[in-house]
């Protein structure tokens, strides 16, 4: 996941970056009025709102970076909801700033309930999933050792670093200094990554988002992009990830990409409490299923109401665009810089390819394989 310095616009952040080798860092982060118990309210189909409530200043229009949206007293209010039995409505606090009202997309919609569906249907639960096909949990140490071996395969150490954080609302996500441009890979606590699926986040964070950005240095757009009339490239971006990630796995479900699909519709239509009850299904596990209506809810005050951040539906989006035009791709291209689908074609003349590429791209008749594979689990075969 990459960290936008202005929401849905730009990926870099400007936070301080640590020193040139690979560096390890811990970072370690500590009653309301009683509300009403909620009642599970009957199942309802998911359909576009026609109007959604958020609280939202009226002030002149400002930037608005990612981290921001984490709230000041998530801690707190994440004690309350479980001590109240999941039926509280957490109430947040932000630095002064709040999203403005957003409409989730529902094109998708389908496509994100089918591959939901089909992964449940064939391993009886999300857990069973990522037990079979994910492996066990990593300790920290372990996750240290393939962070350093990726990082010295591709001889990036003096550029990238990364460090281990706590109350993080992603598992894993970039930022990037654009005064050094180094990048920092944050690493939420406790460790969530598995076995057999370290391989395909670092294929995400490192192998697309950081090349990604690292080999948009090298090209001709480079700090030119309305001289070329470059498109915003965040679906791409993601989607591409989510495509490399999962390309290691035996079972190539893009489920993550579906569940924050299907999870922000539910936010548009639903308070904190309803969306953890309804989401039950695709995530068991409480504290990550807490952690996915976070994710939906940060950015507005009182969770209670419809309405959120809505911003992770790019991964499945941009997936569907990677995976629909893959014959027509030049993968070598898309990885070329900060660039889209289409830009990559229509620059494709003027593109730099002498650049770093990551090992997965190596073995380019494997990655088309590892491409159909993906589409046909996900049912996207045409």
């Amino acid at each position: 996941m990459i960290q936008d310095e202005e929401l849905l616009t730009s990926e870099s952040s400007d936070d301080e970056l640590t020193p040139e080798k690979t560096e390890i860092k811990l970072i370690m982060t500590p009653s309301r009025p009683k509300q009403k118990a909620v009642k599970a309210k009957p199942k309802k189909q998911l359909q576009p709102t026609k109007k959604m409530s958020s609280s939202v200043s009226p002030k002149k229009k400002q930037k608005l970076k990612i981290k921001d949206l984490k709230p000041l007293n998530l801690e707190q209010e994440k004690q309350l909801f479980f001590q109240f039995n999941y039926r509280y409505q957490p109430q947040f606090e932000y630095i002064e700033k709040q999203i403005k009202p957003q409409q989730p997309h529902f094109k998708y919609r389908d496509v994100a309930l089918k591959i939901l569906n089909a992964c449940i249907k064939q391993f009886g639960s999300e857990e069973e999933y990522l037990e079979n096909d994910g492996g066990r949990i990593l300790s920290m140490e372990e996750t240290q050792f393939y962070f350093d071996e990726y990082i010295q395969s591709l001889d990036v150490g003096d550029l990238i670093s990364y460090e281990f954080q706590n109350n993080t609302v992603a598992p894993t996500s970039v930022v990037h200094n654009p005064t050094d441009l180094k990048s920092r890979v944050i690493i939420g606590l406790p460790i969530q990554y598995r076995s057999n699926r370290i391989q395909g986040v670092l294929n995400h964070e490192i192998g697309t988002h950081f090349i990604r950005k690292l080999n948009d240095r090298l090209q001709v757009w480079y700090k030119k992009r309305n001289k070329f009339q470059m498109q915003n490239y965040l679906k791409v971006e993601e989607g591409l990830a989510v495509v490399n990630q999962v390309s290691t796995q035996q079972y190539p479900y893009m489920y993550m990409g579906a569940l924050h699909y299907i999870s922000a519709i539910m936010a548009s239509q639903m308070g904190f409490v309803e969306m953890f009850q309804e989401l039950e299904r695709y995530i068991k596990d409480p504290e990550r299923r807490f952690r996915e209506c976070l994710r939906m809810k940060r950015g507005i005050k009182n969770t209670g109401q419809p309405g959120g951040m809505f911003k992770d539906q790019v991964y499945l989006i941009g997936a569907i665009k990677v995976l629909k035009n893959r014959h027509k791709i030049n993968f070598i291209g898309l990885h070329s810089g900060k660039i889209t689908v289409k830009d990559s074609m229509r620059l494709a003349d003027k593109i730099n390819f002498n650049i770093k590429l990551p090992k997965f791209l190596d073995d380019m008749n494997q990655y088309m394989k590892n491409l159909e594979r993906i589409a046909k689990t996900n049912l996207l075969e045409r």
